[in-house]
């Protein structure tokens, strides 16, 4: 159980530092200027909750430990991470072009390609430190 949580920890760093770069320093302009409608905004930067964006963040690297890292952690491979931000990401984004009337659709694909990378990135970090941690 240690060894789980443990693995739980480092998928929730990952995803904050990895998720962090993106929404900051890369992709900043890109969102502001196709989300700016829909975003708590504080003048040119995002302004998020923190309270909620923790929650993502705990229920990401759940579902990392627990769905795509193996019991044994020996086949944790990036394309099953990958698989698995496809399905978190475009739940979200094709749930949201289909309901909000200002949803982007050029935000949607990027933002389901961001969140395949970003979970096969992810999945990479957890299974090195199992092998490290184990």
């Amino acid at each position: 159980m240690t060894h789980r949580f443990n693995l739980f920890l480092v998928a929730l760093v990952a995803f904050g530092i990895l998720d962090g770069l993106w929404l900051g320093a890369i992709m900043g302009a890109f969102r502001h200027t196709r989300q700016s409608l829909l975003a708590r905004m504080s003048g040119n930067r995002l302004a998020p909750l923190w309270g909620p964006a923790l929650c993502v963040y705990v229920l990401l690297a759940i579902g990392i430990v627990a769905f795509v890292i193996p019991r044994n952690g020996t086949d944790a491979s990036m394309a099953r991470g990958a698989l698995f931000g496809l399905v978190v990401f475009g739940v979200y984004d094709l749930g949201s072009l289909s309901t909000l009337r200002a949803w982007p659709a050029l935000l949607t694909l990027v933002d389901i390609g961001w969140g395949a990378a970003l979970s096969a990135i992810t999945t990479r970090i957890v299974a090195v430190a199992h092998g490290v941690l184990h």
